[in-house]
């Protein structure tokens, strides 16, 4: 379960903090579809110095993110984020139907994201004002498969296409004593 007790939010959209409590909410359950379900087909990962642009050593794809996220959360039993600051930019038009919306199905839906939010015939479509660019900062809190607990501070940059879905991340965290033997 995310923590919010001391979170600064600034310039952040509240459509942008629903969409990002549900994703978050994601990561924490380490349901690894739920969270590829709001990213891009052609989403790309990068930790650290590693470019983006660098595609020998960022990840590229949602396939291959699958593979490498699923490696990664078999290190641990639990995750946890401590939200401390989200910052946004950007503006980006998504219809309240979309899957990819603060009230959408992304998480519940299949891979391609298009079978959530089916429109009411009746209903005229809403749209909600998101934010396309996030930063957040978080105390990532782990208990490692041996039991320890760590927590390590993370930064995590978020660009969202004109669908609303995740097409790149860049985190910036030392994960090294996640690996450290007890």
């Amino acid at each position: 379960m995310t923590i919010y007790t001391s979170i600064r939010l600034n310039a952040v959209r509240p459509s942008t903090f629903t969409w990002l409590q549900r994703v978050l909410a994601t990561l924490d359950s380490k349901d690894l579809e739920g969270y590829l379900n709001f990213c891009s087909p052609s989403v790309t990962f990068s930790f650290n110095n590693v470019s983006p642009n660098d595609s020998e050593r960022s990840i590229h794809a949602k396939e291959i993110a699958r593979a490498s996220l699923a490696q990664f959360w078999s290190n641990f039993e639990e995750i946890e984020h401590e939200e401390l600051n989200i910052f946004a930019a950007g503006t980006i038009k998504l219809n309240s139907s979309s899957p990819f919306s603060a009230t959408g199905s992304a998480a519940k839906e299949g891979d391609d994201g298009k079978t959530g939010g089916q429109k009411d015939d009746n209903k005229e479509e809403e749209e909600e004002e998101h934010d396309q660019f996030i930063i957040h900062e978080a105390l990532n809190h782990y208990i490692t498969k041996d039991g320890r607990k760590v927590t390590l501070r993370a930064v995590a940059c978020l660009d969202r296409d004109i669908e609303g879905r995740i097409e790149n991340v860049r985190i910036y965290s030392d994960q090294s004593p996640l690996f450290e033997s007890s």
